[in-house]
Order: C-alpha cells, then sequence, then structure tokens
C-alpha cells in the first residue's frame, strides 16, 4: 500500500468512526409517535346534502331532486391512542364536534331547509412518519344529528315532510401532523362523510279546484370535514 493509499484509508476510517455513532444517535433520538393524546380543534365542514322527492298520490307537481349546499363551523374534541413499528404508525380515534351548520334551497313550489348540529365519528388511522412529521390515513364510523324540512306547494292546508334523527355512516380522508415539541403536535386534514337517508312523508295543499298529493322526501347528509387544531401527546 503506497502512502497515499493508507492516508486515504486512514482519512476514511476516521470519518466512518465520526459518522457512525452520530447516525446511531439520531436513529435513538427520533421522535416517538406512540402513546395516548388529546387534541381540540376547529372545523368547517361544507355540505353537499341532497333532499329526493317522490310523488305517492295526487298530481301535484313535486320536485324531483334539491340540492342543499352550505357551509358550517364549529368545535372539535378528540382522544386517541398511537402504536408504532418502525416508519409507520397505526392507531385509533375518537372525536366529537358540535357545528352550526343550515342549509335552504328554494324553487318554484317549495322549500327545503337541512341542518347538522353534531358529528361522532370513531376511526382508524395509518400513517407514515419523517421523524417529527407524519402523513397519515383514516377512516371508520360516523354519527350525526341531522334534520330537514321540505314545504312543498304550500303547506299551510297540509303537511310538510320532515325528519329530525342521529344518522349513521361513513368518513375517510387524510391528514398531516407535526410534533412541535415532544408533547405537543398541530394537525390538520379533510375528510368526507356520508350517512343514511332520512325519511319523511308530506301532503300538499288543497284548492278551490286541487286535491291535495301525497309524497316522501329522503334527505341525505353528507359532505367534506376542514379540521385543523393541536394535540397534547402524553
Amino acid at each position: 500500500m503506497t502512502r497515499t493509499q493508507l492516508l486515504a484509508a486512514t482519512a476514511l476510517g476516521s470519518t466512518i468512526g465520526f459518522l457512525v455513532p452520530g447516525a446511531a444517535a439520531a436513529a435513538e433520538s427520533a421522535y416517538d409517535w406512540s402513546g395516548f393524546y388529546a387534541g381540540l380543534g376547529l372545523t368547517g365542514v361544507r355540505s353537499t346534502a341532497e333532499a329526493d322527492f317522490t310523488r305517492l298520490s295526487g298530481t301535484d307537481n313535486i320536485p324531483g331532486s334539491v340540492q342543499l349546499p352550505a357551509l358550517g363551523d364549529g368545535g372539535t374534541i378528540r382522544f386517541g391512542e398511537n402504536w408504532q413499528a418502525g416508519r409507520f404508525v397505526y392507531g385509533v380515534e375518537a372525536d366529537g364536534t358540535q357545528l352550526t351548520l343550515n342549509g335552504y334551497a328554494h324553487g318554484s313550489n317549495y322549500t327545503v331547509g337541512d341542518s347538522l348540529s353534531t358529528l361522532l365519528s370513531l376511526r382508524a388511522r395509518f400513517g407514515m412518519t419523517f421523524d417529527r412529521l407524519m402523513v397519515y390515513g383514516t377512516t371508520g364510523l360516523v354519527l350525526g344529528q341531522a334534520s330537514f324540512r321540505a314545504d312543498i306547494d304550500d303547506s299551510s292546508n297540509g303537511t310538510p315532510a320532515s325528519a329530525s334523527a342521529m344518522s349513521t355512516g361513513a368518513l375517510a380522508g387524510l391528514g398531516v401532523e407535526v410534533a412541535v415539541t415532544d408533547h405537543i403536535r398541530l394537525t390538520v386534514g379533510a375528510d368526507y362523510y356520508a350517512m343514511a337517508p332520512l325519511h319523511g312523508h308530506g301532503v300538499t295543499d288543497s284548492g278551490y279546484f286541487v286535491s291535495q298529493s301525497t309524497y316522501s322526501g329522503d334527505y341525505t347528509p353528507r359532505g367534506l370535514i376542514f379540521e385543523t387544531g393541536v394535540n397534547l401527546h402524553f
């Protein structure tokens, strides 16, 4: 071995000896996502709910389908737990959101309104970490307090179609979470939800030359949830 090769080998060995302990220390200090957490968030909802109507009897003109777009906001509280295997994180989360969301649509012979006041969900989360940053997907069950009321052809002498109940469904979404300290994490995400329809029956008004008609209404709550918040990691 020449003198030049010996010096190169010595320098390489010194470099490896310096870098390997540093790499090991970095691996040991990587952020740990496992454990219990609780958090608060600000929530926005873009509703794309729809009401579908079917005439059951009579001759009145009944609208077929009515879109009820609306924007709402609220606050969320959540609890969850993560388990980590290498760079992969999996966990379960439960949350509750109190909302103010009201939709409205009207036409030549109808007025339809809806509301969504509460959303509860239980979901699984699956993520990949990049030290203090995690990208995750989520899917699970959602439960919401929803209602609608449809007044077709003026129901002053008839009966509007309406319903109010807790409706169940599913949701799925994506999000990003960043650990700004060992115990404080910021999160932002979006979920799509779709719940089972609510059913109501109505009767239209009657006039001197017009008989009443009966109809059914099926209201389907669905939309997008946008959320940003902070989680406290225990």
